[in-house]
């Protein structure tokens, strides 16, 4: 079913020169928790605190959403209180990214048509995540996509991390645009977020976890269902400006 909205919001003054995505929004990265399986005792004895806490809130609260949340928050805190947070444990899952995101990371199919139609269409094309660069520039690379790519902006290249927009005014600036002149494509609650601290018109792809509802608030200038969306409606937009 097309998802695609209107695009009432998008101001008719300026010409959208560039898209910047998120990771998400067009790749799916593997699962690294394995990288600390040696103590999965303790894992599964704090998860267990942190379900039982989720059940409790939810009895009091009747909310679902607010209950595995607050749970999460409490496995984080008896965790790190009576585990901590291990050097040890960093540098297994350090260890584990290194042998598998690059290699396990699958970009959507519809993602490779839309970059080409995108660039045939003029625009300009950005990642802006806080995975490592160079990790998503191997992904690009095998999948010979880096050319569509003018900026790739990785968690090592900033201080701080989405949902702080110092990744996207960064992208922005290389790509010698202006906030105004780009739109943000995001999947997540932390891409909106980030979009709106930037000023930077946001599309929402529902290709991730976040439902749709949860991204209302925002005001997107469209929800898609996917990325292939894209070419279509951008590239019409910017022959009627």
């Amino acid at each position: 079913m097309n998802r695609a909205r209107s695009f009432s919001l998008w101001t008719p003054v300026v010409l959208h020169m560039a898209l910047i995505f998120g990771l998400s929004s067009i790749a799916y990265p593997p699962d690294v928790s394995d990288a600390g399986i040696e103590n999965l005792d303790k894992y599964v004895h704090v998860l267990l605190y942190g379900a039982l806490s989720a059940l409790f809130i939810r009895a009091r609260s009747g909310g679902w959403s607010q209950s595995i949340t607050l749970g999460a928050a409490i496995s984080a805190v008896i965790f790190a209180t009576a585990y901590g947070v291990t050097d040890e444990f960093h540098q297994l899952f350090v260890r584990r990214a290194e042998e598998v995101m690059s290699k396990l990371t699958v970009l959507y199919d519809t993602v490779p048509p839309m970059v080409e139609a995108l660039r045939e269409g003029g625009l300009k094309l950005a990642i802006v995540s806080t995975k490592y660069r160079r990790r998503i520039s191997e992904v690009l690379r095998r999948e010979a996509l880096l050319h569509g790519f003018e900026v790739v902006i990785g968690g090592e290249d900033v201080e701080q991390h989405k949902p702080h927009p110092q990744g996207l005014f960064e992208a922005i600036e290389k790509l010698e645009c202006s906030p105004e002149s780009v739109v943000y494509v995001g999947d997540s609650v932390v891409d909106a977020e980030l979009a709106k601290r930037a000023g930077v018109p946001l599309i929402v792809v529902l290709s991730g976890v976040t439902p749709r509802t949860q991204f209302d608030i925002y005001e997107p200038l469209a929800v898609l269902e996917n990325v292939s969306h894209l070419p279509k409606i951008v590239l019409r937009k910017q022959k009627t400006v």
